[in-house]
């Protein structure tokens, strides 16, 4: 079966839109993941590499562990970064990867990188620029990730339209992750599962910050169309059916944290 693209065009469009890390409230809670991993380490990161620009909490934590380090902030949009000068920025795609080899002491993600049609050659890149005992980290979405929200999409689509769209993005398993990590010849991979749960008194709260992260379909198939009230209505009526208890919408966040190592007797 052909596998079907994302599209850049809009994948860049929507990561253009005004962007404020002060909404950012769950990505967050995903960052902090990132950073009590980062935290115990004692190696110093000279360089550093982030992808996908969705927080300031990781930049701003590693700023003061490792002062004289250099960090470059990349992303597919440069609406992130157009009015920022005191950082280095570059726009990439992540399935148009132009690091060089042995660049990155350490090279990390909150929530992009299963954002690439070739989510294998992306790990053999990253594998690639890291520097012999580099360190990479990344969070993902995890295959329940908003499992209510989801389930309730598929359940008004199907009362609606008589069947489902795809209405996100695809999420990678945590076997197929660890088994590529494992080809690349990462050392010590490791996949942790970790949850965050929400409770929200409006759905429409709900909505608002599952719509600042942009985990939507962007996929080149993706129903172009968008949809009315009407449709959020019943997609409120039946998440409240089937979920709503103390008076909440509950909301399971799934996270993934993945990592691994490139050894220092490791070639590419």
């Amino acid at each position: 079966m052909k596998k079907n693209k994302i599209n850049k065009n809009y994948h860049k469009l929507i990561r253009d839109r005004l962007f404020n890390f002060e909404n950012m409230f769950i990505y967050k809670q995903i960052a902090k993941r990132i950073i009590d991993s980062i935290e115990i380490l004692s190696l110093p990161f000279n360089n550093i590499l982030e992808i996908g620009i969705n927080d300031n909490e990781i930049l701003s934590f590693l700023k003061k562990k490792h002062v004289n380090s250099s960090i470059i902030r990349s992303d597919i949009s440069n609406s992130k970064f157009e009015n920022h000068t005191s950082d280095k920025y570059k726009i990439m795609d992540l399935d148009n990867w132009d690091f060089k080899k042995e660049t990155f002491d350490m090279i990390y993600s909150n929530f992009f990188i299963h954002l690439s049609n070739d989510f294998e050659k992306l790990l053999k890149n990253i594998f690639s620029s890291l520097k012999p005992n580099g360190f990479f980290i990344a969070t993902m979405p995890g295959p329940l990730n908003l499992y209510q929200l989801k389930n309730s999409m598929i359940k008004t689509d199907i009362d609606l339209y008589g069947g489902a769209y795809q209405r996100f993005n695809h999420n990678i398993s945590v076997e197929e992750i660890f088994n590529k990590l494992k080809k690349e010849n990462f050392s010590i991979p490791v996949i942790d599962v970790d949850k965050i749960f929400v409770e929200y008194s409006s759905f429409q709260n709900l909505l608002k910050d599952i719509r600042v992260m942009k985990l939507g379909n962007i996929y080149k198939n993706k129903k172009n169309n968008f949809e009315k009230k009407k449709y959020f209505k019943k997609v409120e009526k039946n998440y409240s059916d089937d979920y709503f208890i103390n008076s909440s919408f509950p909301l399971e966040i799934e996270i993934l944290i993945v990592s691994g190592w490139k050894s220092k007797n490791k070639v590419d």
